[in-house]
């Protein structure tokens, strides 16, 4: 478990997600170009970029970052999942 708390404490487990995020993005849009399936580009951006905002967020805490930083990640985040409300509905 302290392994895990530690890795968790590493802005490079922040940097991984975010370059998962990114590859899930792609993956999903391009499927949903080709096979006309899957969820809409719009609808996509939306709860990924809270999820990559929210991420930021927490790198920016574990790295330290300027207090602004995290408001300013915290923010779009909420930003994000306004979004992803309002096009669920």
């Amino acid at each position: 478990m302290g392994a895990l708390l530690s890795w968790l404490r590493t802005p490079a487990f922040y940097d991984a997600v975010l370059v998962l995020l990114v590859v899930e993005g792609v993956v999903l849009t391009l499927w949903h170009k080709r096979r006309g399936t899957g969820v809409p580009p719009q609808r996509l951006l939306s709860f990924l970029g809270a999820g990559v905002a929210f991420t930021l967020a927490c790198r920016a805490l574990v790295a330290g970052w300027p207090g602004e930083a995290l408001a300013a990640a915290m923010s779009a985040a909420f930003v994000f999942h306004v979004l992803h409300l309002r096009a669920s509905r």
